[in-house]
């Protein structure tokens, strides 16, 4: 993407994640298995509070009309994208 539709940003760290629960197919789907899932910075790497060494976390730029008027960027119309796995089915992003 342009750099127009984007700004690249940390993700601000949350405090105290814990694993709840995982999908053992959507983890398949990126290249994840069952010993990746149990890793000890599984939770850490995919709340953000752990940047994974070739990641390039992003927030989309979100712009548009506002009470009848064009608004200009608004922001960020979404969460933070930690970064994009190419797999088999094409590019994912996380």
């Amino acid at each position: 993407m342009p750099p127009a539709f984007y700004t690249r940003l940390m993700p601000t760290p949350l405090p105290s994640p814990h694993f709840v629960a995982a999908s053992g197919p959507a983890a398949a789907l990126i290249g994840l298995d069952a010993a990746d899932l149990a890793r000890p910075d599984f939770v850490d790497v995919f709340t953000g509070n752990k940047v994974a060494a070739r990641s390039q976390p992003l927030s989309a730029v979100y712009s548009g009309h506002q009470f009848g008027v064009w608004a200009g960027q608004l922001g960020d119309g979404r969460a933070i994208t930690l970064g994009e796995l190419a797999t088999p089915n094409g590019p994912m992003e996380l």
